[in-house]
């Protein structure tokens, strides 16, 4: 159906960290399935917490809802192949679709998508940095009215802010539906990149539908 050759534009938004902006990569139809079939499956999203924040609840940090999407469904296969042609790592180290929900009023304040082993006890430390997240490839499956942006605070080398849900500092990038975002978690050299953090900023009028795609 040629949905897996489709060309896109692909725009360097930020160096520190390095985010990149691909437009029009999904097609309305995959947008439509992957919301279709999370609809009625989304539960409230849990966080990993830190050692030092045992205790807190989840929704202290995050309050969106979620569904974790198989990522061998036939039906995405197309996209499957052109998310790993884009990013050029291969759909082995790829995790589950993550499908998020955000009504108005959520938001997930600013977090890394990797995890440093120092940080956590019992499981999540034995993982060690084998095995960890270097690329997020984040779909906007629908553009809420007002709101809903992915702030980077620490973008362009910025110090660490203090308010993790302040999204006026940084790059905050606009939800685009049908465009995904690609951002990476990790140095060339393996080193973690503190300047990844990132937060899913409150959605103020509508509903935003995105979906982590984790390498």
């Amino acid at each position: 159906d040629g949905a897996a050759d489709r060309r896109v534009r692909l725009s360097t938004l930020s160096l520190w960290p390095r985010v990149l902006l691909a437009e029009d990569f999904l097609t309305p139809a995959e947008a439509e399935l992957i919301v279709s079939r999370a609809d009625g499956h989304m539960h409230k999203s849990g966080v990993s917490l830190k050692e030092a924040d045992r205790g807190k609840s989840s929704s202290d940090y995050r309050t969106s809802s979620q569904w974790s999407y198989p990522l061998w469904d036939e039906a995405i296969l197309p996209l499957d192949r052109r998310v790993q042609q884009l990013t050029r790592i291969p759909m082995t180290h790829a995790e589950q679709i993550q499908v998020l929900r955000y009504l108005p009023n959520e938001h997930y304040t600013a977090h890394h998508d990797f995890f440093d082993p120092g940080e956590y006890s019992g499981r999540d430390r034995e993982s060690g940095y084998a095995s960890n997240r270097l690329l997020t490839v984040f779909f906007y499956l629908s553009e809420p009215e007002e709101g809903g942006e992915t702030g980077f605070p620490r973008a362009g080398k910025l110090p660490q802010p203090r308010d993790f849900l302040d999204c006026s500092r940084g790059l905050a990038v606009k939800p685009q539906r049908l465009a995904v975002l690609l951002f990476y978690s990790m140095l060339p050299n393996g080193e973690f990149d503190q300047t990844s953090l990132h937060t899913g900023c409150d959605v103020k009028k509508g509903v935003k539908w995105s979906a982590n795609f984790w390498f």
